[in-house]
């Protein structure tokens, strides 16, 4: 027996469930009956400053055993546990995308409950846990910090552990990074914008955060995808001076070049979208990289 034949190899840090949001199928599979295997996207390499043509979703945004947790011998420990929290976890993003994309299209008004609050925020918290950067960024801290000596595979498991505490309850060391995640999205204005074009686009570093300083007592915006006619703003500090705390509102030109631009500043290496980017987003691709490259320098 393969021993390894019960595991998910292919453990996605961008769930494939928020990236079909952004295929060309993804509109039109209105009763979800649509193999999920032959949903493609388009991706555009800010390296290269290319796109490819439309690829399977399936094939972007993993890496081999990710989440898994192994002792000092390589072998796995507890196999597909965090694998398969983190799936339940998209199994209720799917379910809160179709209530959001009920409110905004079919009724009149899109006031988020404090329940969906705490869903979207919980969310892109883990979403920015669960990336490979951050879960590294994480572990290089441990080892440097750590009272004594960790090999690797200590390090690494301990990263996940803090980052993704779904081992145990959560207690105050366990749960730390969330917190001081979480915190400053406290008392944010909540906004969802609605794009009728349907061309909003995602990357592989979906949650964009603006700040002018960190620790802070609130981010200053934030900005999360959900889907290619979804995109939820989160206001703080001077921008909820004009904006209430709960709405709704249409995406213009405007939003939509604020929307690549911070985007393409805050990704990793890919954008995804549903169409072939026009002139005009790798216009604002290319500010977006612009500002980056300002800021890191």
């Amino acid at each position: 027996m393969n021993l390894l034949e019960n595991k998910t190899k292919k453990q996605h840090y961008i769930p494939q469930v928020y990236l079909r949001g952004f295929s060309p199928q993804y509109k039109n599979d209105v009763g979800g009956k649509l193999d999920k295997g032959k949903y493609t996207i388009y991706a555009y390499d800010l390296k290269k400053n290319q796109s490819s043509q439309a690829i399977p979703i399936k094939s972007v945004c993993y890496e081999d055993y990710l989440y898994e947790i192994r002792n000092d011998e390589g072998g796995f420990v507890s196999e597909n546990y965090l694998e398969n929290f983190l799936k339940i976890l998209e199994n209720s993003f799917g379910k809160y995308r179709k209530k959001l994309e009920r409110k905004a299209f079919l009724e009149e008004n899109c006031f988020l409950t404090q329940e969906e609050k705490c869903f979207w925020v919980t969310y892109m918290i883990i979403q920015i846990l669960r990336l490979p950067s951050a879960l590294n960024a994480v572990t290089e801290a441990i080892k440097e910090n750590a009272a004594v000596t960790l090999s690797d595979a200590q390090a690494k498991n301990a990263a996940r552990g803090y980052c993704l505490p779904f081992f145990s309850s959560i207690g105050e060391k366990e749960g730390r990074i969330i917190k001081a995640l979480l915190e400053p999205m406290g008392n944010m204005n909540f906004g969802v914008g609605v794009d009728l074009q349907g061309k909003i686009i995602t990357s592989d570093n979906p949650v964009y955060i603006e700040l002018s300083q960190w620790p802070c007592d609130e981010y200053d915006i934030i900005i999360f995808p959900i889907s290619a006619q979804l995109c939820l703003f989160l206001f703080g500090n001077e921008n909820k001076k004009n904006t209430r705390k709960n709405f709704l509102f249409a995406i213009n030109e405007k939003h939509r070049e604020f929307i690549v631009t911070s985007l393409a500043s805050n990704a990793i290496r890919k954008l995804y979208s549903n169409h072939e980017l026009t002139e005009m987003e790798r216009e604002y691709i290319k500010q977006g990289t612009k500002d980056r490259e300002e800021s890191e320098n």
